[in-house]
């Protein structure tokens, strides 16, 4: 009887032994991680949009910025901004009409033909910088001082006509001149003989 409870309590404790009470995980709650600010991304600079600006308006025209020839005569026009605008612009027609200034033509380097007769202009000074100029006519215009045309080395004909030119010293630097209109001056004939004999290849209109 003693060695049956001696086996009983044997196996008692083995079971207790295998027996292990069940370990409870405790999830650790995870910690926020800090976010790093951000760095702000640089906005990039527009570029230069590739097309061309739209038209310019002149003379009831609109013409594209690559124009290279104006026709604008017997109109009313007096301001010549727009065409400051046109670089690529060649000849120019602007008989009969209201203008006086022209500054906006300086910037005109392809200029080769600027036809102004009977107009207001009376101050030629934006054209001295102009390195194309093959032909100016400013016949009937109010110009008295030709002086900004001496450094002209381009021109091949000019036309005075019924100007009030009084004289033409400042033209003896123009040695391609070919053709050269004085009819209605006060020129004497002296001043264009003298000329003449300066510029012997010129043909000189009367």
């Amino acid at each position: 009887m003693r060695t049956s409870l001696v086996m009983i309590a044997v196996l008692a404790l083995g079971c207790s032994d295998k027996e292990k009470p069940s370990e409870k995980i405790t999830e650790q709650a995870a910690e926020p991680t800090a976010l790093e600010p951000t760095a702000a991304k640089p906005v990039a600079a527009s570029e230069p949009s590739t097309f061309d600006a739209g038209p310019v308006e002149f003379c009831a025209q609109e013409l594209e910025r690559d124009e290279t020839e104006i026709l604008c005569e017997d109109q009313p026009v007096s301001d010549l901004t727009a065409l400051a605008a046109l670089a690529a612009l060649k000849e120019v027609y602007l008989r009969d009409t209201q203008i006086s200034d022209l500054s906006p033509l300086a910037g005109l380097t392809e200029l080769q033909t600027l036809k102004l007769s009977n107009t207001h202009v009376s101050n030629l000074a934006p054209l001295k910088d102009l390195p194309s100029l093959v032909g100016l006519d400013i016949s009937g215009t109010q110009i008295t001082d030709l002086s900004p045309l001496a450094g002209l080395a381009t021109l091949e004909w000019l036309d005075l006509r019924r100007t009030q030119v009084t004289s033409v010293t400042s033209l003896a630097s123009l040695t391609a001149l070919e053709r050269l209109w004085l009819g209605g001056t006060n020129l004497s004939d002296a001043q264009v003989e003298k000329l003449q004999a300066t510029l012997p290849n010129v043909t000189i209109l009367r």
